[in-house]
């Protein structure tokens, strides 16, 4: 094969971004000074929302930025439903990414770490730099100092934890689990919606189903369908008929909790950023 201009580019992107991840691995994981938190840090599980009240819901979206992650946070601001948005690195570098992040944060919405490639951490080699990739995109949208955030996959393990909290990152809350998120199989809800062509009220009542079942918690969608909208124009009203009410992931008292034991500050819709979780040397 002629080695092209573009393919010679191509092949240095690739060394640049295997170099940065060499060096990001190696980097020291001290965590600062302003980062030292008096916690027990990663915690073990998922968190769920388990410890809400009857008929309380917190939403949750994966894979944020795409191009509907505007329309549906509007959408859930008119509403005024504030939800928690798990961002993925690789989507974040795209054209006007990281312009959503403010206004995100602008509207009530809280922006949590969802990994640089999407990662299911129990099953990469460097879980940490999937983090600290996403880490350094995220803070300037962060508020409250509250760092949050989610594994692909609904499990986790000891080991992993150890050693996030090892490479100092104990200033996160997580990995944020869910209780309203997947079908019988592997596939979320949503998703498994789409592929079997359900239209998006039927979808609403399929989420419906699941989250009688439960009666409260954390549900999960995931940011990447132009149906997403109309699912939730579908959903809130079924949801506010029936009795729920809907509150941001920091009022799940569990990680309200785990905030202020980091001197995070839940609630808070507007602040300063928050630190980093390591000292660069």
């Amino acid at each position: 094969m002629p080695f092209t201009h573009a393919w010679v580019r191509r092949l240095a992107a690739g060394l640049i971004t295997i170099f940065s991840l060499f060096t990001a691995a190696c980097s020291s994981t001290e965590p600062s000074a302003a980062c030292k938190v008096a916690t027990s840090g990663i915690s073990d599980a998922p968190i769920t929302g388990k410890s809400l009240l009857d008929k309380t819901l917190a939403f949750t979206f994966d894979q944020a930025p795409t191009a509907f992650t505007a329309e549906i946070a509007d959408l859930l601001t008119n509403r005024q439903i504030s939800a928690a948005f798990f961002v993925v690195g690789k989507q974040l570098e795209e054209a006007e990414g990281k312009d959503i992040l403010g206004h995100l944060r602008s509207n009530g919405h809280l922006v949590g770490n969802g990994t640089y490639s999407y990662a299911n951490l129990e099953a990469v080699p460097l879980p940490s730099v999937e983090l600290r990739q996403v880490d350094q995109m995220i803070t300037p949208s962060v508020v409250g100092n509250m760092f949050f955030f989610r594994s692909a996959a609904n499990t986790f393990n000891h080991k992993v934890a150890a050693y996030l909290n090892g490479q100092g990152l104990q200033k996160y809350v997580g990995p944020i689990g869910s209780d309203i998120a997947f079908t019988d199989g592997a596939d979320p809800i949503d998703q498994g919606c789409w592929a079997e062509v359900l239209t998006p009220t039927d979808c609403a009542q399929r989420y419906m189903d699941a989250i009688n079942l439960k009666k409260q918690g954390i549900v999960r969608f995931t940011d990447g369908s132009s149906q997403t909208t109309a699912l939730l124009q579908a959903l809130i009203p079924l949801a506010t008929a029936a009795g729920y009410k809907f509150v941001r992931l920091d009022d799940v008292p569990e990680i309200r909790t785990a905030f202020l034991q980091r001197e995070a500050v839940p609630g808070t819709v507007a602040g300063n950023p928050g630190c980093k979780d390591y000292d660069e040397g």
